[in-house]
């Protein structure tokens, strides 16, 4: 569990007071909502996690705080481990210990604005245009080797039986072989054979073979082999380990793969400590073949574009170049950037516990293409939990989570959301208990809530006995006690007081919406439909007075963004979860000016 992370001096975020800690609490194998306000330095926690290297934090000039190289990065997180034990880890610009704990990654749009300026006679024409960065999908691509290996010189060295050998060169186009053995685990396996005891076994078998008669067929030999000595290949250690590996992949086994499993061990297991280093590279470049043929069909399958849209070498990387941006959609552009960085993620991600930082990709994306991002995303997700590691999976964002509501990550992701804004708004627990009762289907007040505080209405409530038994503010339960404290948490915030009820404000602003354009209303009858009809829904009252003729500010449309979602409280949902949404709004200057002109 990632329970704090910590930055100083990056980008926005500065040192001492102006240094930023989060508590978080984040568990693995999930995909976790980051949320906080443009401004308040997702992009800054993003750029701390992508200047890391193995060593240190290195910031190009612009990323350091006020762009002063004296302001030193720091990257602090704090990590609960599987014991239970807690560790402080910490990167800077000197040492990384994370690094010794985590492979991190991240994902950011690669897309940039790119002005090219033209001289005529003096005058210099600016044309901008986007660009779309090349992903290099592997920075150093292995290099081609072969082999020392001839089926005629093996044969001459195994013996007079040596029909049972099969040519190597039918598994060395295997590539998921050589990717399978290319681990710390399965080098174990290999340098084991060279133990004494497993080679005299080895050499004992191959006595107990060439002394049978030469004259029987390669078919009498095998089963001969299963008859006799396949319990003692068996018992072999490490060899049988190499064999089972084989016997996994679609490779040919003429007649039992059983034995013939051992015999390709033997053979492989004699390449191998030969040479082991150039066993290794040759490893190297297999996994690279395989990883260059998935990338060339992956993307081949997500191209819906007529552009050639495929991994190609160059300088001794594997680059995947982009169309210029105007020639694809957005959509596709940002679905294939999304999957050509995902693809390099699972890649460079090789430690036990990694981090995905995907920075405000999602916010960006249409309904379909959100999908099927989040469909890779769980996909990645799964590769992890399957391999026994963990991923930590940070998504970025500036919405409000209510827009992934349709897009949770299927039941097995549900989406968790953390809060980068935890506020300290003086929110009354009254007005919380109010909303609660109000979500409540079977309230005896529900709708004398709905009609008579959290809308605007003439007529005053008069439930205080009520409000009293079911333990609510009594007071609020009579006449215009509500409404005076929502008015008056309004005025604090009109008046840029540090310190006010968010959750009350948002109230205030629907109640005063609604009761201008009551006031505008003259038919007595179209009067009594807003307020009796339409009691649950600002937007149908909006609407209704529009449809007799009424003129409705458009501004009030656009501020249902403060309690359309604000002022309906699930049991189930973080407190934070209502507070920090609505606070974030509130300080945006654009929609406190907006309420402003409400309260004229």
């Amino acid at each position: 569990m990632i329970k704090t992370i910590e930055i100083e001096n990056i980008k926005g975020i500065g040192s001492g007071q102006k240094a930023m800690s989060f508590d978080l609490d984040i568990i693995p194998n999930k995909p976790s909502l980051i949320v906080a306000p443009n401004g308040f330095g997702k992009s800054s926690i993003a750029t701390a996690f992508k200047a890391m290297n193995s060593e240190r934090i290195m910031l190009d000039k612009k990323e350091f705080y006020m762009e002063l190289e004296t302001n030193l990065p720091s990257l602090k997180i704090k990590f609960k481990q599987q014991d239970q034990t807690i560790i402080d880890l910490e990167a800077n610009s000197t040492s990384n210990s994370i690094s010794d704990v985590f492979d991190c990654f991240v994902i950011n749009s690669p897309v940039k604005a790119k002005g090219v300026g033209q001289n005529f006679g003096g005058r210099v024409n600016v044309s901008a245009s986007l660009t779309i960065d090349e992903i290099i999908l592997i920075d150093r691509v292995p290099v081609n080797i072969s082999l020392e290996y001839s089926y005629t010189a093996t044969k001459d060295n195994f013996g007079s039986c040596h029909k049972i050998l099969m040519n190597l060169n039918n598994i060395f186009s295997c590539l998921a072989l050589f990717v399978e053995l290319d681990t710390i685990a399965n080098y174990t396996i290999l340098d084991r054979i060279e133990n004494v005891g497993v080679q005299n076994r080895i050499n004992e078998f191959k006595e107990h073979i060439n002394q049978n008669s030469s004259l029987l067929s390669r078919a009498a030999l095998i089963d001969w082999i299963r008859n006799n000595e396949l319990q003692f290949l068996k018992n072999t250690t490490y060899l049988s380990g190499l064999a089972e590996i084989i016997s996994k992949f679609d490779i040919p086994f003429p007649q039992d793969k059983e034995v013939e499993s051992f015999i390709y061990a033997i053979s492989l297991s004699e390449i191998y400590l030969n040479d082991k280093s150039k066993f290794k590279l040759f490893c190297k470049r297999k996994e690279y073949q395989q990883l260059k043929n998935d990338y060339v069909i992956l993307f081949e399958e997500l191209n819906t574009t007529w552009l050639t849209f495929r991994p190609e070498e160059t300088e001794g990387k594997l680059i995947l170049k982009f169309p210029k941006a105007h020639l694809i959609s957005n959509g596709q552009r940002d679905v294939l950037c999304f999957m050509a960085n995902l693809e390099k993620a699972k890649y460079k991600l090789k430690k036990q516990n990694c981090i995905l930082i995907i920075d405000e990709v999602f916010d960006y994306l249409d309904d379909a293409n959100l999908v099927a991002v989040q469909y890779y995303t769980t996909q990645f997700i799964e590769k992890f939990k399957t391999e026994n590691r963990n991923i930590y999976p940070l998504l970025l964002t500036h919405l409000d989570p209510i827009y992934f509501k349709g897009h949770v990550f299927g039941k097995k992701h549900k989406l968790k959301t953390y809060y980068l804004l935890k506020s300290e708004a003086s929110v009354d627990e009254h007005l919380i208990k109010v909303l609660k009762e109000r979500n409540k289907p079977g309230s005896i007040i529900k709708n004398d809530i709905e009609k008579l505080l959290l809308h605007y209405h003439i007529d005053q409530i008069n439930k205080r006995t009520d409000f009293q038994a079911l333990g609510l503010k009594p007071t609020w339960g009579e006449g215009n006690n509500f409404q005076n404290y929502i008015n008056a948490e309004i005025q604090k915030y009109l008046n840029d007081e540090t310190e006010f009820d968010p959750l009350a404000v948002c109230c205030g602003v629907r109640v005063r919406i609604e009761k201008n354009v009551y006031d505008l209303i003259t038919d007595a009858a179209h009067k009594d439909t807003f307020l009796n009809q339409y009691t649950s829904g600002t937007s149908d009252k909006l609407e209704f007075a529009e449809s007799i003729g009424t003129q409705v500010n458009e501004t009030y449309y656009f501020l249902g963004i403060l309690y359309n979602e604000t002022l309906h409280w699930k049991d189930d949902k973080d407190k934070n979860g209502n507070i920090a949404p609505a606070m974030g709004k509130l300080k945006n200057m654009t929609l406190k000016r907006l309420v402003k002109m409400v309260f004229k």
